[in-house]
C-alpha cells in the first residue's frame, strides 16, 4: 500500500501517544511491525490495524482509536476488504457512543451488522449487537435492547466471548428489572454472576450481589437478600471500594429494619452514613438520610425521624431523584400527623402523591412494554400448540385407520354379516374425531384473534408513549439551544482571548453551569458559575444567576468585583424570595476584570489558579494567596470568599483581591465537577490534589492541547461510571 501524507500525520500522532512508551506495551510493538511490514498479505495487516485500534487503544485513549479506525476504513475501501470496513464501521461506532452521538453511533452499528452478516463473519458481531443493545436501553427502547441482546449472547460460546457475555447478561438483568419483571431478572443475574466469579471480577461479581439483593427485597425474600448484600459487603471491603461499602451497608439496613431489627438496622445505616460523609457520596447521604427516617419512625422517635426525613428530601430534590422524594415526604407525612403538625402534613401529603402519580405513570409505562414482550411470547407460543395439536390429532386419525383396516380384514374372514355394521361405527367415531379437530382449530383462531386485539392495544399505547417522550426530549433539547444562546460564541471569545480553551461536559442534556464574559471600554471580564444542581433544575437555576450577574454587570461596569458580586446576590434572592417559601439555591462563581496588566478577582466559593513562568511573585498584604513551586513554573492560588451567591444565615460583603499579571501568564477558572469525580475502579474522587499535580503536566503545551488531555483524562478517570456533577474549565493566556 502506498504510503499517504495524510498517513505519515497519523503515524505521528499516534506514536506520540502510544508508540514511544512501547516497551511497556509488547503486543502493540507487535501489532505495529505486523502493520508495516509489506512482506505480509493484506488481510493480516489489516487484522493488525484492526486489533491496535479496538484492542490496544480503545480503552484508555478512544480518540487514538478512532484515528486508526478512519486508517482502516481508507485502506479496506481502497483493497475492497469488507471484513475491514465492518470492523473500523464497529469501532467507530462504540467511539460515538462512548462521546454521547447516539445516533450517528446507530448509523456506524447498523452499517457494521449489515457488512459483517453479508459477507458470514460472526465473530464480532457480539460486539456490534452489545452497542445497538446499549443504544436503545438508553432511548428506553427496551424490547428493540433486549433483541440485540438476546442475538449478541447466542453468539457468544467460546472462551474469550466470556466477559462481554457476563456483562450483557447483566445488561438483560437490569432491562427486565425496569421492566418489573424480576423473576427473568434474577435468572439473568445469576448467569452473569456465574461468569463473573469464573472469571475472577471481584467488583463486577459484588455490583451483581447487590442487584440481586435490591430484587429480592423488593419481592420480600429478605434471607436470600441478606445473603447477597452480605457477600456483596465482604469483597468490597476486602478490595478497598469505598463506595460499594457504603451501598452494601445501606442494603443491610434496610433489610433488617424490614425484619424488625432495628439496633442491627441502626448499627449498619450508622456505618454507612459515616463513610459517606467522609467520601463526600452526596447520593450515599442522601440514601442513608432515607433509611435513619424509616427506622426512627418505626421507633416513634419522631423528631429525629423528621430531621433525617428533611435531610433526605433536601438533597433529593437537588439530584432530581423522585423515588426518594416520594420516600421521604411518605415518611415525613406520617411523622407530622403524630407531632399534631397538620399543615406540614398536608405539605407533605401533596408532594407525595404528586411524586407517587408520576411514578405509577411511568411504572404503568414500563407494564404495557412488559405486556408487550410477553403477549409476543403467548403468541408464539400459542401457534406452536397449534401446530402441535392439529399434528397429534392427525397421528391419531391415522393410527385409528390402520386399526380399523386390520379389523376389517380379520372380521372379513370370521364375520362377514357383521362388515356393513362395523363400518358405519367407525365412520361415526372418525367423524367425532374431526369434529374434535375442528372445535380445536375454532379455540385456537378465537386466541389467535384475542392476542391480535391485544397487540392492538399494546401498540397504539406504546405510540402514546414514544410521541410524549418526544415532546419531552424535544423541549429539553430546546431548553439546551436557549442555554447555549446565553453562553458567549466562539469568535467572540476568540476576538478577546486570542489563547484560550473550554472544556465544557454537561452532566445531562442541560447544565447547571456556565462561563461568561464581557468586555467594557479597556477592561475584560470573564466568570466561570456553579449552580445548583444539574440537569433541567440546574438550568433554570442558572439561567435565573447569568440574568441577575449579566444585570449587576450593567448597572455598575466600573466597580469592584467584589461590589459585582454583591449586587448579583441581591437580585438571585429577590427573584428567589417571589416564591412564597423562597429557595435556598444559588450558584459558587469565580469573577475576575483585566486592565492591562492588573488583575482583579473575587470568588463565591470558587477559586482562581494562575500558572507563571517566573519564579518571584510578589504577594501583596493581607491576600488570601497560595503559591506552590513546580520544576519549572508557580501555581498561584487565590482563595474566594466562603459563601454563596444564594440564602445564607450571615452574609457580608465580597472581597476583591488584586494583583500584577506578566505576559505568559495563563489562568484557569473551573467549577467542582472536575475535582468530584469518582473513580472507575476504586470510587475514590480526582480532589484538588491530583488537579494540581495534572495542571503542572499541562504546562508548556498549547492551550488547544491542555484542553484535549483535560478531556482525555477525566474520562479515562470515569471510565464507566456515571458522571457525578456538570464539568466546566476555562483557561486563558495573557
Amino acid at each position: 500500500m502506498i504510503q499517504s501524507p495524510v498517513r505519515a500525520i497519523l503515524w505521528v500522532l499516534i506514536s506520540l501517544n502510544g508508540f514511544g512508551h512501547m516497551q511497556a506495551y509488547p503486543t502493540r510493538d507487535s501489532l505495529w511491525k505486523t502493520w508495516y511490514s509489506p512482506s505480509l498479505p493484506d488481510s493480516v495487516r489489516l487484522t493488525a490495524l484492526y486489533k491496535l485500534s479496538f484492542s490496544e487503544y480503545f480503552e484508555t485513549q478512544p480518540d487514538s482509536a478512532a484515528l486508526l479506525a478512519n486508517w482502516l476504513l481508507e485502506e479496506s475501501n481502497a483493497l475492497g476488504y469488507a471484513k475491514g470496513q465492518a470492523q473500523a464501521w464497529m469501532v467507530l461506532g462504540l467511539h460515538e457512543q462512548q462521546s454521547g452521538r447516539a445516533d450517528s453511533a446507530e448509523v456506524w452499528g447498523k452499517r457494521s451488522l449489515d457488512l459483517f452478516l453479508s459477507v458470514g463473519d460472526y465473530n464480532d458481531l457480539p460486539q456490534v449487537y452489545n452497542l445497538l443493545a446499549v443504544i436503545h436501553s438508553e432511548r428506553s427502547d427496551y424490547l428493540e435492547s433486549i433483541g440485540y441482546f438476546r442475538k449478541g449472547i447466542a453468539l457468544l460460546n467460546t472462551p474469550k466471548g466470556r466477559k462481554l457475555k457476563a456483562r450483557m447478561l447483566g445488561n438483560l438483568g437490569n432491562l427486565f428489572k425496569a421492566l418489573g419483571d424480576y423473576p427473568l431478572s434474577k435468572a439473568y443475574y445469576a448467569q452473569s454472576l456465574a461468569l463473573k466469579e469464573s472469571l475472577g471480577d471481584s467488583v463486577g461479581a459484588a455490583i451483581t450481589h447487590i442487584n440481586l439483593g435490591v430484587i429480592l427485597e423488593e419481592t420480600r425474600e429478605y434471607p436470600g437478600a441478606l445473603e447477597n448484600y452480605q457477600s456483596s459487603l465482604a469483597t468490597f471491603s476486602r478490595l478497598n471500594f469505598p463506595v460499594g461499602v457504603v451501598s452494601s451497608q445501606n442494603g443491610l439496613g434496610s433489610i433488617f429494619l424490614a425484619m424488625g431489627q432495628f439496633e442491627k438496622a441502626l448499627d449498619y445505616a450508622n456505618q454507612s452514613l459515616k463513610l459517606s460523609e467522609a467520601l463526600s457520596y452526596s447520593e450515599g447521604n442522601m440514601f442513608n438520610h432515607l433509611l435513619f427516617a424509616r427506622i426512627y419512625a418505626e421507633q416513634m422517635r419522631y423528631e429525629e425521624s423528621l430531621s433525617s426525613g428533611q435531610k433526605a428530601l433536601s438533597q433529593a430534590r437537588i439530584s432530581g431523584n423522585s423515588e426518594v422524594i416520594r420516600d421521604a415526604t411518605k415518611v415525613l407525612y406520617e411523622v407530622y400527623k403524630q407531632l399534631g403538625r397538620p399543615a406540614e402534613a398536608l405539605e407533605a401529603q401533596t408532594l407525595y402523591i404528586a411524586m407517587r402519580d408520576s411514578l405509577s405513570n411511568e411504572a404503568v409505562q414500563r407494564q404495557l412494554l412488559r405486556q408487550e414482550f410477553e403477549q409476543q411470547a403467548v403468541l408464539d407460543s400459542t401457534q406452536a400448540a397449534q401446530a402441535l395439536e392439529l399434528s397429534e390429532a392427525r397421528l391419531s386419525a391415522e393410527q385409528n385407520l390402520r386399526e380399523l383396516q386390520n379389523r376389517f380384514f380379520l372380521l372379513a374372514l370370521t364375520l362377514t354379516g357383521l362388515f356393513g355394521t362395523f363400518i358405519w361405527n367407525r365412520f361415526r367415531i372418525t367423524r367425532r374425531q374431526n369434529g374434535i379437530i375442528s372445535d380445536q382449530k375454532a379455540q385456537v383462531d378465537l386466541a389467535l384473534r384475542q392476542v391480535d386485539e391485544q397487540n392492538q392495544k399494546l401498540e397504539l399505547a406504546y405510540q402514546q408513549l414514544a410521541s410524549k417522550n418526544r415532546e419531552v426530549m424535544d423541549s429539553i433539547r430546546y431548553a439546551r439551544r436557549i442555554q447555549q444562546a446565553l453562553l458567549p460564541p466562539p469568535d467572540r471569545l476568540q476576538s478577546i482571548f486570542p489563547t484560550h480553551f473550554i472544556y465544557y461536559q454537561p452532566k445531562a442534556v442541560v447544565s447547571g453551569d456556565f462561563y461568561w464574559v464581557r468586555q467594557y471600554k479597556d477592561t475584560v471580564w470573564l466568570a466561570v458559575a456553579d449552580c445548583t444542581g444539574h440537569g433541567v433544575p440546574g438550568a433554570m437555576i442558572g439561567g435565573i444567576c447569568h440574568s441577575g450577574l449579566s444585570q449587576a454587570f450593567e448597572e455598575m461596569p466600573t466597580a469592584e468585583p467584589g461590589r459585582i458580586l454583591d449586587r448579583t446576590r441581591e437580585l438571585v434572592l429577590s427573584e428567589f424570595e417571589v416564591a412564597s417559601t423562597g429557595l435556598s439555591d444559588g450558584m459558587d462563581i469565580v469573577l475576575c476584570r483585566i486592565q492591562g496588566d492588573s488583575l482583579a478577582f473575587a470568588g463565591a466559593y470558587r477559586p482562581l489558579w494562575i500558572v507563571r513562568a517566573s519564579n518571584e511573585v510578589h504577594q501583596l498584604s493581607g491576600q488570601r494567596m497560595k503559591v506552590t513551586q513546580g520544576e519549572k513554573c508557580q501555581l498561584i492560588e487565590f482563595s474566594g470568599d466562603r459563601q454563596s451567591i444564594g440564602k445564607e444565615h450571615t452574609t457580608r460583603l465580597f472581597s476583591t483581591q488584586t494583583f500584577t499579571l506578566e505576559a505568559g501568564d495563563t489562568l484557569y477558572l473551573f467549577t467542582d465537577g472536575y475535582q468530584d469525580q469518582f473513580h472507575q475502579d476504586t470510587g475514590k474522587k480526582f480532589l484538588p490534589r491530583r488537579l494540581r499535580e495534572l495542571i503542572f503536566q499541562l504546562n508548556g503545551y498549547s492551550l488547544d492541547d491542555q484542553q484535549k488531555m483535560l478531556a482525555e483524562t477525566f474520562s479515562t478517570w470515569k471510565g464507566e461510571t456515571e458522571q457525578v456533577d456538570d464539568v466546566c474549565v476555562l483557561g486563558v493566556r495573557v
